[in-house]
């Protein structure tokens, strides 16, 4: 579910983190999150490096859980970083993303 990140790896995740949230502070109604663990309708659990939800509307897709442990369903917008030799990770992670309709 999570994966551990190298120096350079959390450093790109920041960076790009960071232009996310920069283009969410003029967007109202988007939540965005690090590492925050996804639920889909299948019962796969995943956890991204950035994971951005419409709040409200017909394009939100998610909600937090009850207990805000995690989000439940498809968010609109997930980033992950990876190692150029885990491809067979990111493979099955995008396939999943792809599954559950993330736009």
């Amino acid at each position: 579910m999570f994966r551990e990140l190298d120096v350079g790896q959390s450093a790109l995740l920041t960076d790009i983190a960071m232009c996310v949230n920069y283009y969410r502070l003029f967007s109202p109604g988007l939540y965005c999150c690090i590492n925050a663990t996804v639920q889909f309708d299948d019962g796969t659990r995943l956890c991204p490096g950035i994971v951005v939800q419409v709040n409200h509307g017909p394009l939100k897709q998610c909600d937090s859980g009850p207990s805000y442990d995690s989000f439940h369903g498809p968010p609109n917008f997930v980033l992950d970083v990876f190692p150029e030799d885990d491809l067979l990770d990111y493979e099955h992670r995008r396939k999943c993303f792809e599954r559950a309709q993330v736009i």
